[in-house]
Protein backbone atom coordinates (compact mmCIF):
# COMPACT_ATOMS: atom_id res chain seq x y z
CA UNK A 1 0.00 0.00 0.00
CA UNK A 2 1.28 3.48 -0.87
CA UNK A 3 0.66 6.52 1.24
CA UNK A 4 0.55 9.97 -0.26
CA UNK A 5 1.80 12.64 2.05
CA UNK A 6 -0.11 15.89 1.74
CA UNK A 7 1.45 19.08 2.98
CA UNK A 8 -1.03 20.99 5.15
CA UNK A 9 -0.49 24.67 5.65
CA UNK A 10 -1.87 25.49 9.11
CA UNK A 11 -1.27 29.17 8.60
CA UNK A 12 -3.48 29.45 5.55
CA UNK A 13 -6.65 30.58 7.54
CA UNK A 14 -4.57 33.29 9.18
CA UNK A 15 -3.07 34.50 5.93
CA UNK A 16 -5.33 37.61 5.58
CA UNK A 17 -4.46 38.71 9.10
CA UNK A 18 -0.76 38.05 8.65
CA UNK A 19 -0.75 40.03 5.42
CA UNK A 20 -2.38 43.03 7.14
CA UNK A 21 -0.03 42.69 10.09
CA UNK A 22 3.08 42.58 7.87
CA UNK A 23 1.97 45.57 5.85
CA UNK A 24 1.02 47.51 8.97
CA UNK A 25 4.29 46.64 10.70
CA UNK A 26 6.32 47.69 7.66
CA UNK A 27 4.42 50.95 7.39
CA UNK A 28 4.88 51.72 11.09
CA UNK A 29 8.64 51.08 10.98
CA UNK A 30 8.87 53.18 7.79
CA UNK A 31 7.14 56.05 9.62
CA UNK A 32 4.35 56.19 7.05
CA UNK A 33 1.52 54.98 9.21
CA UNK A 34 0.10 55.95 12.59
CA UNK A 35 -0.60 53.43 15.30
CA UNK A 36 -4.12 54.82 15.41
CA UNK A 37 -6.41 52.78 13.16
CA UNK A 38 -10.11 52.23 12.69
CA UNK A 39 -9.75 49.19 10.42
CA UNK A 40 -12.03 46.56 12.03
CA UNK A 41 -9.88 43.67 10.84
CA UNK A 42 -6.75 45.21 12.30
CA UNK A 43 -8.52 46.04 15.54
CA UNK A 44 -9.77 42.46 15.83
CA UNK A 45 -6.20 41.21 15.46
CA UNK A 46 -4.51 43.62 17.87
CA UNK A 47 -7.18 43.86 20.54
CA UNK A 48 -8.23 40.58 22.05
CA UNK A 49 -9.87 41.94 25.26
CA UNK A 50 -13.52 43.00 25.46
CA UNK A 51 -14.02 46.66 24.61
CA UNK A 52 -16.90 48.71 25.91
CA UNK A 53 -18.00 51.99 24.42
CA UNK A 54 -19.15 54.76 26.75
CA UNK A 55 -21.75 56.97 25.21
CA UNK A 56 -22.20 60.60 26.13
CA UNK A 57 -18.59 60.90 27.29
CA UNK A 58 -18.80 64.64 27.07
CA UNK A 59 -21.88 64.77 29.28
CA UNK A 60 -20.21 62.48 31.84
CA UNK A 61 -17.12 64.65 31.89
CA UNK A 62 -19.22 67.78 32.36
CA UNK A 63 -21.15 66.17 35.23
CA UNK A 64 -17.95 65.01 36.93
CA UNK A 65 -16.44 68.50 36.63
CA UNK A 66 -19.59 70.06 38.05
CA UNK A 67 -19.59 67.64 41.00
CA UNK A 68 -15.98 68.46 41.80
CA UNK A 69 -16.84 72.15 42.04
CA UNK A 70 -19.77 71.62 44.35
CA UNK A 71 -19.28 72.30 48.04
CA UNK A 72 -20.08 69.48 50.42
CA UNK A 73 -22.78 70.67 52.80
CA UNK A 74 -21.59 70.81 56.39
CA UNK A 75 -23.71 70.47 59.49
CA UNK A 76 -24.51 73.79 61.14
CA UNK A 77 -23.94 73.69 64.85
CA UNK A 78 -27.00 74.65 66.83
CA UNK A 79 -26.64 77.96 68.54
CA UNK A 80 -27.44 77.66 72.24
CA UNK A 81 -30.41 79.74 73.34
CA UNK A 82 -29.32 83.00 74.93
CA UNK A 83 -30.00 83.04 78.65
CA UNK A 84 -31.89 86.16 79.86
CA UNK A 85 -30.10 88.31 82.40
CA UNK A 86 -31.45 90.79 84.92
CA UNK A 87 -30.22 93.82 86.80
CA UNK A 88 -31.08 93.29 90.47
CA UNK A 89 -30.51 94.57 93.96
CA UNK A 90 -29.19 92.20 96.65
CA UNK A 91 -27.00 89.11 96.53
CA UNK A 92 -29.58 86.28 96.40
CA UNK A 93 -27.88 84.36 99.21
CA UNK A 94 -31.12 82.66 100.28
CA UNK A 95 -32.85 82.54 96.88
CA UNK A 96 -35.75 84.84 97.75
CA UNK A 97 -36.93 86.98 94.84
CA UNK A 98 -38.97 90.19 95.10
CA UNK A 99 -40.56 91.69 91.99
CA UNK A 100 -41.81 95.24 91.70
CA UNK A 101 -43.02 97.40 88.80
CA UNK A 102 -41.81 100.94 89.38
CA UNK A 103 -41.27 103.27 86.43
CA UNK A 104 -40.18 106.20 88.61
CA UNK A 105 -37.37 104.54 90.55
CA UNK A 106 -34.62 102.05 89.88
CA UNK A 107 -36.17 99.69 92.40
CA UNK A 108 -38.13 101.37 95.22
CA UNK A 109 -38.54 104.86 96.56
CA UNK A 110 -36.50 105.65 99.68
CA UNK A 111 -39.62 105.32 101.84
CA UNK A 112 -40.62 102.00 100.29
CA UNK A 113 -37.06 100.71 100.63
CA UNK A 114 -37.07 101.54 104.34
CA UNK A 115 -40.36 99.68 104.79
CA UNK A 116 -38.98 96.66 102.91
CA UNK A 117 -35.91 96.56 105.14
CA UNK A 118 -38.26 96.46 108.15
CA UNK A 119 -40.08 93.48 106.60
CA UNK A 120 -36.79 91.69 105.95
CA UNK A 121 -35.61 92.32 109.48
CA UNK A 122 -38.85 90.89 110.87
CA UNK A 123 -38.18 87.75 108.79
CA UNK A 124 -34.58 87.69 110.07
CA UNK A 125 -33.32 88.39 106.58
CA UNK A 126 -30.92 90.94 105.15
CA UNK A 127 -30.75 92.63 101.76
CA UNK A 128 -27.91 90.31 100.74
CA UNK A 129 -30.21 87.31 101.28
CA UNK A 130 -32.68 88.39 98.59
CA UNK A 131 -32.87 89.71 95.03
CA UNK A 132 -35.06 92.62 93.92
CA UNK A 133 -35.97 93.07 90.24
CA UNK A 134 -37.89 95.98 88.74
CA UNK A 135 -40.07 94.50 85.98
CA UNK A 136 -40.61 97.94 84.49
CA UNK A 137 -37.26 97.26 82.76
CA UNK A 138 -38.28 93.76 81.71
CA UNK A 139 -41.93 93.89 80.57
CA UNK A 140 -41.73 90.55 78.73
CA UNK A 141 -39.93 88.62 81.47
CA UNK A 142 -41.47 85.25 82.32
CA UNK A 143 -41.46 83.13 85.43
CA UNK A 144 -39.37 80.43 83.75
CA UNK A 145 -36.67 83.00 82.89
CA UNK A 146 -36.62 84.42 86.40
CA UNK A 147 -36.51 80.99 87.98
CA UNK A 148 -33.70 79.89 85.68
CA UNK A 149 -31.63 82.97 86.44
CA UNK A 150 -32.17 83.27 90.19
CA UNK A 151 -32.94 79.62 91.11
CA UNK A 152 -35.44 81.13 93.54
CA UNK A 153 -37.31 79.03 96.08
CA UNK A 154 -39.59 81.90 97.15
CA UNK A 155 -41.18 84.67 95.09
CA UNK A 156 -43.02 87.82 96.18
CA UNK A 157 -44.85 89.99 93.64
CA UNK A 158 -45.54 93.59 94.70
CA UNK A 159 -48.51 94.90 92.67
CA UNK A 160 -47.88 92.52 89.75
CA UNK A 161 -50.57 90.11 88.48
CA UNK A 162 -49.14 86.58 88.35
CA UNK A 163 -50.38 86.21 84.76
CA UNK A 164 -47.99 88.98 83.67
CA UNK A 165 -45.06 86.63 84.09
CA UNK A 166 -46.82 83.54 82.79
CA UNK A 167 -48.14 82.17 86.08
CA UNK A 168 -51.69 80.96 86.75
CA UNK A 169 -54.15 83.56 88.06
CA UNK A 170 -53.35 83.00 91.73
CA UNK A 171 -55.50 84.76 94.33
CA UNK A 172 -53.92 87.78 96.00
CA UNK A 173 -52.43 87.57 99.50
CA UNK A 174 -52.43 83.77 99.48
CA UNK A 175 -49.54 81.33 99.48
CA UNK A 176 -49.22 79.14 96.40
CA UNK A 177 -46.62 76.67 95.19
CA UNK A 178 -45.72 76.45 91.54
CA UNK A 179 -42.84 74.29 90.23
CA UNK A 180 -41.49 73.98 93.79
CA UNK A 181 -41.47 77.76 94.28
CA UNK A 182 -43.56 79.34 97.07
CA UNK A 183 -45.34 82.38 95.65
CA UNK A 184 -47.09 85.35 97.23
CA UNK A 185 -48.79 88.01 95.09
CA UNK A 186 -49.79 91.12 97.04
CA UNK A 187 -50.18 94.89 96.89
CA UNK A 188 -47.50 97.27 95.70
CA UNK A 189 -45.29 98.83 98.35
CA UNK A 190 -46.82 102.25 97.60
CA UNK A 191 -50.33 100.88 98.28
CA UNK A 192 -49.23 99.44 101.62
CA UNK A 193 -47.51 102.69 102.62
CA UNK A 194 -50.75 104.60 102.10
CA UNK A 195 -53.06 101.97 103.64
CA UNK A 196 -52.04 100.33 106.89
CA UNK A 197 -54.74 97.65 106.56
CA UNK A 198 -53.20 96.43 103.31
CA UNK A 199 -49.81 96.31 104.99
CA UNK A 200 -51.29 94.22 107.78
CA UNK A 201 -52.98 91.85 105.29
CA UNK A 202 -49.71 91.39 103.46
CA UNK A 203 -47.72 90.74 106.62
CA UNK A 204 -50.12 88.08 107.89
CA UNK A 205 -49.27 85.99 104.85
CA UNK A 206 -45.67 87.08 104.40
CA UNK A 207 -44.64 85.89 107.86
CA UNK A 208 -45.52 82.33 106.83
CA UNK A 209 -43.56 82.40 103.57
Amino acid sequence: MKFCATKINFYQPLQPFLTIFNKTQSAIFAGRMSLITTNPTALKFFLTEDIYSLKNDEALETTATANIGQEIPTAIAATPEERPSFDFLGENDKFVLFLCNNENHKFFSAEAMEALNGILSAKKLELKDVSIVNLAKYPTALFKDLKSFFACSKLVLFGIPPQQIGLPAFGGNELHTHENVKILASYSMEEMLSDISKKRTFWNVMKNL
